[in-house]
């Protein structure tokens, strides 16, 4: 994995593939983790909301080309949705050096709406909770934003339940950032900030979008901090994503970075 490959949006990624692991059964035995595929496999999952944290080192220290574990845990379960959070460790110090929490719904394939986790699965798992659901607080865009561009939806940004992918919004915004910093558009923040690394990236997720169908990302800078980017993605007058961007606002030598690529 070069370094333009090592950013952060190979974390989210990386914690998809986990999942996707702990959700199918080995050859000759059905059990899974939380038994995932005997509840959901048949099921529709929709992401509500996802959060990764970084730790500065991680732009420091080589954690991608180490041996790795990834820690998952559930962290709450509730009617309709349930939310995990995956720690990316260190094998040999078992330092954390990026968490990514996930909060999944199960809505009905036909009418795309919430609907109920079967009982049997929440009442035995539900005493495993160990925190607060994962819910990102919706964001006011201003009548101004520094950046406003449309993209169109294609084939390799769908997923195999026929709508936009959930990677596929988060590398949009990564995208747009970056354009911003090359046009030089940002008033509170300038590319020297931008390197300090990616501190925390928290995305809603609201409407889908399918194939073909064109969206406006607006990105706008925080009003009440000097850290922060927000993103909204909407189709017409529906919203279908809001997405922030913290960034570390100390510096440190990144000799392994050279690149605004790999910061964001």
């Amino acid at each position: 994995m070069d370094d333009k490959q090592s950013t952060v949006f190979q974390l989210f990624k990386i914690s998809h593939l986990a999942q996707n692991i702990n959700g199918r059964p080995l050859p000759g035995n059905s059990n899974t983790f939380l038994d995932y595929y005997a509840t959901f496999s048949d099921k529709f999952l929709y992401i509500g909301s996802m959060k990764l944290e970084v730790d500065q080192r991680f732009y420091t220290t080589p954690f991608l080309h180490l041996p790795f574990d990834i820690l998952c845990k559930l962290l709450h379960v509730g009617k309709s949705s349930f939310s995990e959070i995956f720690d990316f460790t260190n094998r040999v110090s078992t330092h954390c050096f990026a968490q990514v929490s996930k909060q999944q719904i199960m809505v009905d394939p036909n009418t795309r709406q919430s609907m109920e986790i079967p009982l049997s699965w929440r009442d035995k798992y539900g005493k495993m909770s160990t925190g607060s659901p994962l819910i990102m607080k919706r964001l006011t865009r201003p009548a101004t934003c520094i950046l406003n561009v449309t993209h169109k939806i294609q084939a390799s940004d769908i997923d195999s339940q026929g709508h936009t992918n959930f990677l596929s919004y988060i590398k949009l915004c990564i995208d747009v950032s970056k354009r911003v910093a090359v046009d030089g558009c940002y008033h509170r923040f300038s590319t020297r900030s931008l390197e300090n690394g990616l501190k925390e990236f928290q995305i809603r997720y609201q409407n889908e979008v399918l194939l073909g169908e064109e969206v406006a990302v607006h990105v706008w800078e925080a009003a009440d901090r000097t850290d922060q980017l927000c993103f909204e993605i909407t189709k017409g007058p529906d919203v279908c994503i809001q997405a922030t961007m913290a960034f570390f606002q100390t510096a440190i030598n990144m000799p392994k970075f050279h690149l605004l690529d790999s910061k964001i």
